[in-house]
Parts: C-alpha cells; sequence; structure tokens
C-alpha cells in the first residue's frame, strides 16, 4: 500500500479505482493467504506463480469463469469501495 503515499492521483475517484484494482488483485491471487510477502529463495513463490498462471489458463478456456470471478470479487469489494469513498468525500477532506 506504500504506492498509495506516492502516487499523484489527482481525485478521489482515481484513487479509489486504483484501491479497487487493488483488492481485487489480492482477493484473486491470496484468496486464502493473510500474509502477502514471497520469499523469493523457496517453494512457496514457484507455488504462488503456478497460482496465478493457472488462474489465467482457466479464464483463456473458460471465459465465463472470468465473469463469474469478476462479479464474486466485486461484491465483496464493493462494499470496501463505498467506505473509501465516503471517507475520501470531497466536503469531508482527506483522510
Amino acid at each position: 500500500w506504500f504506492d498509495l503515499m506516492r502516487r499523484d492521483f489527482g481525485s478521489a475517484r482515481h484513487l479509489e479505482e486504483h484501491v479497487t484494482m487493488k483488492l481485487m488483485f489480492y482477493m484473486l491471487f491470496y484468496p486464502e493467504k493473510t500474509d502477502f510477502g514471497w520469499l523469493f529463495d523457496s517453494e512457496e513463490v514457484i507455488d504462488n506463480l503456478r497460482i496465478i498462471y493457472d488462474r489465467f489458463l482457466f479464464w483463456q478456456k473458460n471465459p465465463l469463469g472470468y465473469v463469474r470471478d469478476v462479479r464474486t470479487y466485486k461484491a465483496r469489494i464493493d462494499p470496501l469501495r463505498e467506505g473509501l469513498t465516503a471517507a475520501l468525500d470531497a466536503g469531508s477532506g482527506w483522510c
């Protein structure tokens, strides 16, 4: 999340879109994990990359699977996005 501090988003809407995409990525590729750090000298990185590769391969073979996954994760992300929008409301200032 460090990159949120370094970017000039220009508006709350752009920040909201950026955070929504980050949340979607984490929910798709780290569905069961709470630790997003990878040890690059371990088998864990190979397993994580295999999961990502398999997901993309699944979507290529089954485009409806992609649509289903996006809808599933969007339903989980929408409440977070709405909270972010409320927190960054122009009338209340930046948090």
